[in-house]
């Protein structure tokens, strides 16, 4: 059998014996955008403020106050997919809250809010 006239080739390129270069990929992961909730400050003993930003404008969006045992004590709609809402909370009693973020019924975020 006779040989190639071509050099022979090695697995990380180039010639046998020669020089070698290693060949390098990125791979780049995009993140896809998030439903977001700020709740300032945080504990509080009067007021929030929420500020929300959405990745898809709001259908019937909500923000809810839910107590420890799941009942919603304050609701305050969505206007857009960025904006901020104040929440008087004078009304409600010291503990931990939760504050939903909704859009048709689905719950898009919750974070927690601390009376004092």
């Amino acid at each position: 059998m006779g040989r190639s006239s071509s050099p022979a080739r090695s697995r990380t390129g180039g010639e046998v014996g020669g020089e070698k270069r290693i060949e390098h990929s990125v791979v780049r992961e995009e993140t896809p955008p998030l439903n977001v909730i700020t709740i300032a400050p945080n504990p509080t003993q009067a007021w929030a403020n929420v500020t929300y930003s959405l990745t898809k404008e709001p259908t019937n969006g909500l923000i809810e106050v839910k107590d420890a045992t799941g009942r919603t004590v304050l609701t305050e709609r969505l206007a857009g997919k960025q904006g901020q809402i104040v929440l008087d909370t004078r009304s409600l009693a010291k503990g931990a809250y939760a504050v939903q973020c909704s859009s048709e019924g689905v719950v898009l975020k919750v974070d927690r809010l601390i009376l004092q």
